[in-house]
């Protein structure tokens, strides 16, 4: 845990840590030169397990992850933020993965996001990420597929990578998932909320979120050119960004038609240079081909995209496409946005998506119900 003026949260944080069910731990804290009276709450804490080093200047929090890596000294090294809480069977649950799967590098949960006050929203975030195809095919589509404050690593293969890139601050943890992933480690996300994340405004990412989008984009072109060498990696990460340039440079069926080709092309070239497993590569594409028919919609929603080169997204992506359901609603987006006007058309883009967002919660619901009638797939 890096620690910078961490209060009023920080006392509920290291309690979290300290009341797991596993008790074989060591919290390392690394106090970033705090002056808000952190220091005064940590040395409250009289507990054994608990060790602290405190930098004599303020360094910044990846520099800070980088000493608490260099430091720790268990072969499992788990993340928690200042402001964030831990379920009591977090890192029981987490440690059984890594244990039984040694491909796993990295293993994460959902999260359950709380309010300055400590309030759920009621929301529950994260992707299903089950092998390494899936993690691979979340970073390809510019998406984290952990939360950085729920990961547990192997320490050896954190260090392996060499730890945290500086140069990326903000989207620390989304360049590491991109490094750990050309180093073909793998990633599991559980299916159970087992961190409560603290959204507030005091939060760096919301104080500074154009270094943070610029920095992620950064960190996404590096990914796609070294997936893709030898190829346009540059229209690639626009197109499985579904940016401006994208958009502007996509305008027909034949433009479309030839991006697509790309990364068909792009995905066969991963698949024998990554070594991926058939199970994998379905996993890899399956994300591919829901990205697509979200950037479709999306599109279409806000009036970048034109009917007819749309059309080139279910004839390219064909079956597939139906794994994101929105697709059936094209036809009836088509005759209501040649309806509405400008209002109009703002709240049906708004009500698609909050309609998206409504996935977390039936994932949440779902997976409860799943362990209630299979009590046997919690230990799977």
């Amino acid at each position: 845990m890096t620690v910078y003026n961490g209060l009023p949260y920080l006392a509920e944080a290291i309690d979290s840590v300290l009341r797991q069910t596993m008790t074989d731990l060591e919290l390392l804290i690394i106090d970033d030169a705090s002056i808000d009276g952190s220091d005064a709450v940590i040395a409250r804490c009289r507990d054994p397990r608990l060790r602290v080093v405190r930098n004599a200047r303020n360094v910044g929090q990846v520099a800070s992850l980088n000493t608490g890596l260099a430091l720790a000294r268990a072969p499992f090294l788990a993340r928690l933020d200042q402001d964030d809480v831990c379920a009591p069977q977090r890192l029981a649950r987490q440690l059984e993965v890594l244990e039984s799967r040694p491909e796993v590098g990295v293993v994460g949960s959902w999260v359950m996001f709380i309010d300055a006050q400590g309030k759920s929203s009621g929301v529950v975030g994260m992707r299903q990420i089950g092998d390494y195809g899936a993690f691979l095919g979340a970073l390809m589509t510019h998406a984290s597929p952990v939360a950085h404050p729920s990961a547990m690593f192997r320490t050896s293969v954190l260090r392996g990578v060499g730890g945290y890139d500086e140069s990326f601050g903000l989207c620390e943890d989304y360049a590491l998932w991109g490094s750990l992933a050309l180093h073909r480690a793998g990633a599991i996300v559980l299916r159970q909320p087992l961190v409560k994340m603290r959204i507030h405004q005091a939060q760096q990412s919301q104080q500074r979120t154009d270094e943070q989008r610029a920095n992620a984009r950064r960190a996404h072109d590096r990914l796609i050119a070294a997936l893709c060498p030898g190829r346009d990696a540059a229209a690639l990460a626009s197109l499985l960004r579904f940016d401006e340039s994208f958009w502007r440079q996509a305008r027909t069926s034949g433009a479309v038609q030839a991006r697509l080709a790309q990364l068909d092309e792009a995905v066969r070239g991963i698949a024998q240079h990554q070594h991926l497993t058939a199970h994998e590569l379905a996993s890899l594409r399956l994300r591919l081909a829901w990205w697509v028919g979200h950037g479709a919609l999306t599109g279409l929603l806000e009036q970048r995209a034109h009917t007819h080169a749309l059309n080139q997204y279910a004839r390219r992506r064909g079956a597939r496409m139906i794994i994101y359901p929105a697709v059936f609603g094209y036809p009836v987006c088509v005759v209501l946005l040649a309806l509405l006007g400008r209002r109009g058309r703002s709240a049906l883009t708004t009500f698609a998506l909050w309609l998206g967002r409504q996935k977390y919660a039936w994932r949440l619901f779902l997976g409860r119900l799943h362990a209630t009638l299979d009590p046997g797939s919690r230990e799977r």
